[in-house]
């Protein structure tokens, strides 16, 4: 789903040079854990833990 995004080939260049394999994979590796950091957030703040509670009254 997200690999149209991450294809590179419709990004070959950058500030007028051509970016190398490394670079590549370097930035390909970046998006990836870009999108494994916002699904394990996803997971945390909607699991039980972290589900709100109305606190109990004082009185």
């Amino acid at each position: 789903m997200y690999l149209a995004f991450i294809r590179l080939s419709c990004f070959p260049e950058h500030d007028s040079h051509q970016l190398s394999p490394a670079e590549q994979r370097a930035i390909e590796r970046d998006v990836m854990d870009g999108i494994a950091r916002a699904s394990r957030y996803h997971t945390m703040i909607s699991g039980p833990a972290y589900q709100w509670k109305k606190p109990a009254p004082r009185r």
